[in-house]
């Protein structure tokens, strides 16, 4: 069964890491939401390709039982979890 957009009712597109993560322990989008206490619909833009701010992120990381680096880079995040070029003290 295609799952849809809780949002705008589109059909989700087949099948990220994190959407296959989710059907593989068979919870559906507002079920999985639930157990990480963020919206569903953040949880549609992340397994479709989004980016979450640090809350759902670490949310959704811990649900996996992963770190934020290493949800970023299954989900090819790029940048989160490294340090900035401009951050700590440059001598």
């Amino acid at each position: 069964m295609t799952e849809h957009c809780p949002t705008c009712g589109q059909p989700m597109p087949e099948g990220t890491w994190l959407q296959e993560e989710r059907q593989k322990r068979g919870l559906s989008l507002r079920e999985a939401g639930r157990s990480m206490s963020i919206d569903q619909g953040t949880l549609w833009r992340t397994e479709n390709g989004g980016v979450p701010s640090l809350r759902p992120a670490l949310a959704i990381a811990r649900f996996y039982g992963l770190t934020v680096e290493e949800l970023a880079e299954r989900m090819g995040w790029n940048g989160i979890g490294t340090p900035s070029a401009t951050s700590g003290d440059a001598s």
